[in-house]
């Protein structure tokens, strides 16, 4: 993994997970194509004790065009490596 650019999940202050592919900038991320991770979880059964459960990716910023945004180090919890099946998941969805 090359330090300076990588895949990323990030946890932002307001509760957002996002995955984006991130830069790191001495003051926070730059973030590209960044999308939300939604639980899209059904705790109650389906049909005879079977559950379903997921996520949803979807655009961060909905009203904007631009698909690349900085996030202040103040904004972010923490940040992880994406890693496997999230990646793959991922680079399906900003095709």
């Amino acid at each position: 993994m090359n330090e300076d650019k990588f895949f990323a999940t990030i946890k932002l202050i307001t509760g957002e997970e996002i995955v984006s592919f991130v830069e790191i900038h001495e003051e926070g991320l730059i973030v590209h194509n960044p999308l939300i991770l939604e639980d899209m979880s059904i705790l109650e059964d389906i049909m005879d004790d079977v559950k379903a459960s997921g996520i949803k990716l979807s655009k961060w910023i909905k009203s904007s065009t631009d698909n690349i945004f900085f996030i202040t180090d103040a904004k972010i919890v923490t940040v992880n490596e994406l890693l496997e099946p999230g990646l793959t998941h991922y680079k399906k969805a900003v095709v």
